[in-house]
């Protein structure tokens, strides 16, 4: 017998994105859900038995009763025989957020645990040799490490698989420098003796190989910003009777954020990538352009003009032209400034020595003091 486990955490089901403009933020909130939606079918497609969220299935603890009534709705199609929830930093668990565990409690099925104690869980009576030992977080920010003094699977040694679930930051895995984040060296994950640990926090999943690792994070099933550039993702995780780990990672995301950084030296440069881009299927992207270089004027107006009909076919899409430079010629020099003014005679020069750096820092200075 093996047990099969499918892993997601950090859904963050209720996000706002209020930077972005209603139509484009309403998608990326529905691009949430649909990321859960599959993560079910994933589950169910592979006969997962358990399907464990570790934490931060809802963005805040104040979410609007239909979020909860919906993600409910969506684990009752899992035909595995337990969801396990932890609630995690962004869906803390206290006194003011009992609302949402309870009403969520409540719209759910009989085959929902929710993890809200730092305890064992025996899943003998969902049909699973297994106890799961959680780890919730009670609040948003803490300094303490909750596995502290933890005795793992000494805790329920009648059962076949011993599984941890926590919400944290791993040790020197994700940037928590003051360490607000629940730590968790990795010392005491290896000392619990468990076979598996199962955690939330980080939003891009982990290991990048399995290997021999008995730690996973999946990351968010669904890219949120452009700090997170892969595609979204989760784990299916199979634990075999000789206490191996098979680990096969999915892919779940739907949109995502795309960062291009190109350096504009000439025509050619220009042209191969507005190739590029025109090869590109945007319409589930969001794009930040971020241009730099030096190219002819000509070329420097029409540009926006060439990006204009990809920019419609984006989800969103921003350009930055802030480093990017047109290279001057004597037309432009002579269109801009009367012959014979201080302008004219120092760009004049400039161009001549062929210095495309002082004359760019000059024609700037100019324009500024003439406004």
């Amino acid at each position: 017998m093996t047990l099969k486990i499918f892993l997601t955490a950090d859904v963050h089901l209720g996000m706002q994105f209020a930077g972005y403009q209603p139509a484009v933020a309403g998608r990326l909130r529905e691009a949430r859900f649909e990321a859960l939606q599959r993560c079910v079918a994933l589950a169910n497609e592979a006969s997962c038995d358990l399907f464990v969220v570790a934490g931060d299935l809802f963005e805040r603890t104040t979410v609007p009763r239909e979020i909860i009534a919906r993600a409910a709705e969506i684990f009752g199609q899992f035909n595995g025989k337990l969801v396990a929830v932890l609630p995690g930093n962004h869906d803390f668990l206290s006194p003011s957020s009992g609302g949402l565990w309870k009403v969520f409690g409540e719209k759910a099925g009989d085959n929902l645990l929710l993890l809200t104690e730092a305890r064992s869980y025996l899943l003998n009576d969902f049909g699973i040799p297994a106890a799961i030992y959680a780890h919730p977080c009670f609040s948003k920010h803490s300094r303490e490490t909750p596995l502290e003094g933890f005795s793992g699977r000494e805790q329920q040694p009648a059962v076949r698989w011993h599984i941890g679930v926590a919400h944290g930051t791993l040790e020197g895995l994700a940037p928590d420098t003051e360490g607000l984040y629940y730590p968790l060296p990795r010392r005491l994950l290896e000392q619990s003796g468990l076979d598996l640990w199962l955690l939330g926090h980080l939003h891009r999943p982990y290991p990048a190989e399995n290997g021999e690792e008995r730690v996973f994070y999946p990351g968010t099933p669904e890219p949120d910003g452009f700090d997170c550039r892969h595609p979204g993702h989760a784990w299916i995780l199979e634990l075999t009777p000789e206490g191996g780990v098979n680990a096969q990672l999915q892919t779940t995301g739907q949109l995502r954020f795309r960062i291009w950084e190109e350096e504009l030296e000439n025509e050619l440069a220009v042209e191969g990538l507005l190739n590029r881009l025109r090869h590109e299927d945007v319409t589930n992207q969001l794009v930040r352009l971020c241009l730099k270089g030096l190219i002819p004027p000509e070329m420097y107006r029409e540009l926006p003009e060439q990006l204009a009909p990809l920019e419609a076919q984006a989800l969103f899409w921003q350009s930055d032209y802030s480093e990017l430079r047109k290279q001057f010629t004597r037309r432009e020099i002579e269109e801009s400034y009367p012959g014979g003014s201080f302008p004219h005679q120092l760009l004049s020069r400039l161009l001549e020595e062929e210095d495309s750096e002082a004359l760019q820092i000059a024609y700037d200075l100019l324009r500024r003091a003439a406004r």
